[in-house]
């Protein structure tokens, strides 16, 4: 129990120092052990080397912006602010390019500041690269992947954004506790995304399976072209425009729901809201509607809790 006091003061004392550092202006790290309060280096450590060639990438890191996109060559690009001791460490083992940032030491140390924000790792990739496997993880950090090819990419984050764009892949997911998530662009086969708190933002996306889970913040999809799309909502609007084709299910708690979709000659919909409005194609219904025959090819089914439905054409 007096383990855990000591480990709450010091996050209460790094919070209020680090908060204090902001308001003056501060652009440095510094991290508490056992042993005191040290700053971090200012001086990033800096790599820029060639790598083999790779059909994986396997990252684990814990504080730093990472990002994968193309480039002339394989290359890796690093920018550490923090000490050389945690700097990520990496190798090509077989066929698989490995980044991890050691963590031993985390336990007994605790960071605060702004550097880590600086800190960067670039994985470039051929034009013609094409990957079975791209795994990222990152606890403190942006992720960015831009214009590749690979059969799964799964990304988890705790804190950061999380960006994919020009992607095309057999399977994405994606789970991120805090931050923005983004696609663009993206042609795939299968797309699971999940986040606690933070936007889902879809643009220009074709799959056969879209599956959304969004616990605080706003759901926007633009031009995707679906076969199956589930969303789930706790708090935040939900708002979907293109082609959707065979079961369609978004559950909402708080928050509006609104469609533009391309209209489609045999479809079904099941629609209710507890405590808002319902309207369908310029007219206004009541809290409970269905249309069309429950065996249509193409079904469209929305619960919600506290909010209004919507749903227009695309004319």
């Amino acid at each position: 129990m007096k383990k855990w006091i000591v480990v709450l003061i010091i996050l209460v004392v790094g919070v209020v120092l680090a908060g204090v550092g902001y308001i003056a202006g501060a652009e440095t790290s510094f991290y508490i052990d056992k042993n005191g309060v040290h700053m971090y280096e200012k001086t990033p450590y800096t790599v820029n080397e060639p790598l083999p060639s790779f059909s994986d990438i396997d990252i684990d890191v814990d504080f730093a912006s990472v990002e994968i996109l193309r480039g002339e060559s394989y290359t890796i690009d690093i920018a550490f602010c923090g000490d050389q001791e945690t700097m990520p460490k990496y190798e090509v083992i077989g066929s698989t390019l490995l980044i991890k940032q050691e963590a031993e030491n985390f336990p007994k140390r605790f960071h605060f500041g702004f550097d880590s924000l600086k800190n960067t790792l670039k994985i470039y990739v051929p034009q013609k690269s094409a990957f079975d496997n791209i795994t990222v993880s990152n606890n403190f950090g942006d992720i960015k992947i831009t214009n590749v090819a690979a059969g799964r990419i799964s990304v988890n984050g705790d804190s950061g954004d999380i960006r994919i764009n020009d992607v095309i892949a057999n399977t994405i997911a994606i789970d991120n506790k805090f931050g923005d998530i983004s696609l663009n662009n993206i042609d795939c086969d299968n797309v699971d995304v999940s986040t606690n708190s933070g936007s889902i933002r879809v643009d220009k996306l074709t799959a056969t399976g879209i599956k959304l889970k969004n616990n605080f913040g706003d759901t926007n999809l633009k031009n995707i072209e679906s076969v199956g799309l589930e969303v789930s909502s706790d708090a935040g609007d939900v708002n979907v425009s293109g082609s959707l084709s065979g079961h369609t299910q978004i559950e909402n708690k708080l928050g509006d729901v609104k469609l533009n979709i391309v209209e489609k000659s045999d479809c079904y919909y099941n629609l209710s809201t507890r405590l808002g409005d319902i309207g369908f194609a310029g007219k206004t219904h009541g809290r409970q509607v269905e249309i069309g025959s429950p065996d249509a090819q193409t079904t469209v089914r929305i619960s919600n809790s506290v909010g209004d439905i919507r749903i227009d054409y695309i004319t």
